[in-house]
């Protein structure tokens, strides 16, 4: 059995780096096999369309690699809403194959993935005076629900004084009705769903490394040869691939036409900001407003935080980021939507996200002038058959199973032989996570009033086994190795090990949901932090832990 990668000595926590099979080695190894291993399929961009491409193909006996400048679903995957949802607001653009499709996936997701995605109520208010009424609105949700394969509970309508009664936070001077509907949304942040496709690949024996930039694409006899760089390493690596799959999200349309590729659809961004803040609310629904502008509002459960947001702005650059006109405008609506007893301010931020929709377009309408919002949020797989190139256009993490589906389908026409192992979705099986909680039980420890072992199936599923197999063999390691903060030691080692940590955020921000839901500030003071560095990466802890406390300074 191979030494842990940390042992405590003395007092807790004070730990002694035993550096075995921790991340930069299992970095270094993927990273040779790269160069050596004969490839079916590159993947670039580890987004949620890459990480089920890269699933969904290993599942089919491919052998896949996959790529991501940055980490892994570090754009804009984890930038999200965080809704699972069949999208009721198309419903207005009269795009009803759409909503059905992704009302069918939704329901697919909830069913594959019963802990990882949960159903929750909607509660849309309707202004007095909108361009539509709220009894308009109360019928396109029965037609939302028919869409939805009548599989939740039916809407409801509801009057503004019932609103007062129930939620008293609310507005409710301009407001004519509410509807209350079901939809779904992730519990967990949206990169940590996605990134569980990738290490489901891995799994399968796919090849996933992180911060490794395209240089170059070359189609040359048959095969693509392409030169890969590392963020950590000024040397190139050479791969050879027999097919590629440009799944760069925003940046698939840029990519294409570095390379002399052109495509009959293209891509306009639309910048999406979130803010969170405090906690407005006890109650677990989304509630769903119009912004002054019309369009639609959130405000969101977020771990023990609620997020508000988001906006809709049309943007011709990239990278993006988020700017005080931002910040103004979704407090200016929350605080104008709410009854609060302080409106909330910019000191009232505890973080931020910003993420770019890619939107899907033909070329006549790259200069249309018309509404911003009736743009289609459908996905588009472009496929060369001469050059063995796949691009895949837009998204949503709603349909994501169909964008596996439909690149398994899109392999085929290049004539590559699969042959279909298992369900390449969904979470282990019920059997397993009741084998884990039965192991579990005996140690009886709670986490903020949510029982532990729950959690750590939520975000591990059959490695949370991992998990609990450190806690029994050494119980110190079930302290939370930030104070403050529910991510315990066993957790911190199993991430080292198994999670394909490059940068202390990689974790703090995507496998976990920890930066997000405390302030900046506040982690920089937290003395755990540290620690956590120093598990993960040893000797070379404290470059790492300065370059994120250097990052996560205040703009």
């Amino acid at each position: 059995m191979e030494p842990d990668a940390v042992q405590t000595q003395n007092k807790p926590f004070e730990c002694r780096v035993i550096l075995r099979r921790c991340s930069k080695m299992k970095r270094t190894e993927m990273i040779a096999r790269l160069g050596e291993e004969k490839i079916d399929v590159l993947v670039i961009g580890a987004g949620i369309n890459g990480a089920v491409a890269a699933a969904a193909l290993s599942d089919q006996g491919l052998k896949v690699a996959i790529v991501d400048r940055g980490d892994f679903s570090s754009g804009s995957s984890s930038s999200s809403s965080n809704l699972i949802w069949g999208g009721i607001k198309y419903l207005e653009n009269h795009e009803y194959s759409l909503v059905w499709r992704l009302c069918g996936s939704r329901n697919l997701l909830i069913k594959s993935y019963p802990t990882r995605i949960r159903p929750i109520s909607f509660h849309l208010s309707c202004p007095k005076g909108f361009r539509k009424s709220s009894t308009l609105f109360y019928l396109g949700a029965w037609v939302y629900w028919f869409f939805g394969r009548c599989m939740s509970e039916p809407p409801k309508y509801r009057s503004w004084r019932a609103i007062a009664a129930d939620h008293a936070f609310i507005n409710t001077e301009n407001i004519a009705g509410a509807v209350e509907y079901w939809d779904a949304y992730m519990p967990d942040n949206d990169a940590r769903f996605s990134f569980q496709f990738v290490k489901r690949a891995v799994s399968m024996g796919a090849i996933a490394v992180n911060y490794m930039a395209v240089d170059s694409l070359n189609w040359k006899d048959g095969k693509w040869e392409i030169d890969l760089r590392s963020d950590e390493s000024d040397m190139p690596v050479r791969v050879s691939s027999k097919a590629v799959i440009n799944a760069s999200g925003p940046h698939v349309e840029l990519l294409n036409k570095k390379n002399g590729l052109s495509s009959p659809k293209h891509i306009l961004f639309s910048k999406g900001v979130h803010l969170i803040v405090r906690r407005i609310t006890e109650s677990h629904a989304v509630f769903t407003f119009f912004a002054d502008d019309g369009r639609l509002f959130f405000l969101l459960p977020m771990g023990d935080k609620s997020c508000i947001g988001t906006t809709d702005t049309r943007v011709s650059e990239l990278p993006v980021s988020v700017n005080d006109e931002d910040r103004k405008f979704i407090l200016t609506n929350i605080n104008r939507l709410l009854r609060l007893e302080e409106p909330l301010t910019v000191k009232d931020i505890i973080s931020e996200r910003v993420g770019v929709r890619a939107l899907l377009v033909d070329e006549d309408q790259l200069d249309d002038k018309s509404d911003w919002m009736s743009l289609s949020r459908k996905h588009y797989i472009d496929v060369k058959e001469e050059e063995s190139y796949i691009s895949v256009f837009a998204g949503k993490f709603t349909d994501c199973i169909n964008v596996g589906e439909g690149l398994i389908a899109a392999m085929g026409k290049l004539g590559f032989e699969m042959s279909k192992k298992e369900k390449w979705y969904g979470e282990d099986s019920l059997e397993d996570k009741v084998s884990f909680l039965e192991s579990a039980r005996s140690l009886g420890m709670t986490l903020s009033g949510e029982e532990w072992a729950l959690r750590l199936w939520r975000l591990y599923g059959k490695d949370a086994n991992i998990i609990l197999g450190r806690i029994k063999e050494d119980p110190e390691k079930k302290k939370n190795i930030i104070p403050q903060i529910d991510f315990m030691l066993a957790e911190a080692e199993y991430a080292c090990e198994k999670e394909m940590i490059v940068e202390l955020e990689d974790l703090l921000h995507r496998r976990q949901m920890i930066s997000l839901t405390h302030a900046k500030e506040k982690l920089v003071e937290m003395r755990g932090v540290k620690r956590l560095s120093k598990v993960l990466f040893g000797e070379e802890w404290e470059a790492k832990y300065e370059r994120w406390k250097k990052n996560s300074a205040s703009p």
